[in-house]
């Protein structure tokens, strides 16, 4: 009875240092930087993964036979939202973090879904569509597995809606100008009123500002600016030379965005004091700089390949894949 005991208890040791050991190693593969992007390298455009410690690639959608486009991931990371063109329009796809549990949204066959954002409890996106000359704001709500148009506006257009990080306002463009929409009674503020168009807004973290471009009707120079929430004071952000027409990246701590120029440089921007860290020289063409979650890594394409900036070891990681990538770049969160 004492050998079968001391069996009985070794045992169970020895399964409870398994236990810890996988939770261990379970820990390490989900803290390895993941980055997402999209490649038409094998024919169709897919949605692929790149573990940036062992540099593995893995084809998450492999779609046979259409293109994927748009994507976004919801904040915790578990789940990725992406469409698939299909004849005229677009539909909606919903599946996990390894590509498992697929389901399409049911509702409304898009146009096209630009600008997918998620709210922060995970039940529920906004994008928007165009058609015929004008845009609409859709809400996409995961629970119900249903697609509603939230504006319905004749002859105006709704884009570039962007979450709130406290997932109370939704933040979107009327006719080039800035407004919120309060999620909970569905009233809207307008916050900007300029005879510019307004382009590509984005969230702090901290949801204190707002970082967005302007394009001048007559001559389509862009400018960026920076956007107060509290007293709602507008400034331009000096940047050397036009930024181009995609969205910023913030870093985690909401003091600094990184940026891609119409000079192909990517650079790092102090928000606050206006000071400029130039990461690329521009002789190659640029796209889509990204700020990693854990706030040490920016990653950007060049020339269709991957490139990772260490910020603590202040080095380039060349990546070559042997892959054509094409943005959005997004990391995991």
């Amino acid at each position: 009875m004492a050998k079968i005991g001391i069996r009985s208890v070794a045992f169970s040791f020895m399964l409870m240092m398994l236990m810890i050991s996988l939770f261990s190693l379970f820990g390490r593969l989900r803290a390895s930087p993941i980055l997402s992007f999209i490649s038409n390298t094998h024919g169709n455009r897919d949605i692929f993964l790149l573990d940036t410690r062992t540099r593995l690639v893995h084809n998450l959608t492999q779609s046979p036979t259409a293109d994927d486009w748009s994507y976004v991931w919801s904040q915790d990371g578990r789940q990725i939202i992406y469409t698939i063109a299909i004849d005229s329009g677009d539909d909606l796809f919903v599946m996990d973090a390894v590509g498992r549990n697929r389901r399409l949204v049911q509702g409304l066959r898009t146009q096209q879904a630009f600008n997918l954002t998620w709210s922060n409890d995970g039940q529920s996106l906004v994008y928007f569509s165009s058609y015929q000359n004008t845009s609409d704001l859709y809400l996409i709500s995961l629970a119900n597995n249903t697609v509603t148009n939230i504006t319905q506006s004749e002859n105006l257009s709704e884009a570039f809606p962007d979450w709130s990080p406290n997932g109370s306002n939704l933040l979107f463009f009327l006719q080039g100008d800035m407004y919120l929409r309060d999620m909970q009674d569905d009233s809207i503020t307008r916050i900007t009123d300029s005879p510019a168009a307004e382009e590509y807004p984005v969230w702090s973290p901290d949801g204190s500002q707002i970082v967005f471009q302007r394009v001048d009707r007559m001559n389509g120079k862009r400018h960026l600016y920076l956007l107060d929430i509290a007293s709602g004071d507008i400034r331009q952000l000096e940047t050397m030379a036009a930024p181009r027409a995609q969205p910023v990246s913030w870093s985690p701590d909401s003091r600094f965005i990184t940026l891609t120029l119409d000079t192909q440089q990517v650079i790092i921007l102090d928000v606050e004091s206006g000071a400029i860290q130039i990461l690329t020289e521009g002789f190659e063409r640029t796209l889509s700089a990204v700020w990693s979650p854990d706030a040490r890594y920016i990653a950007y394409i060049e020339n269709r390949r991957i490139q990772i900036y260490d910020i603590q070891q202040e080095e380039t990681i060349r990546l070559d894949l042997d892959m054509i990538v094409l943005p959005p770049l997004i990391w995991q969160p």
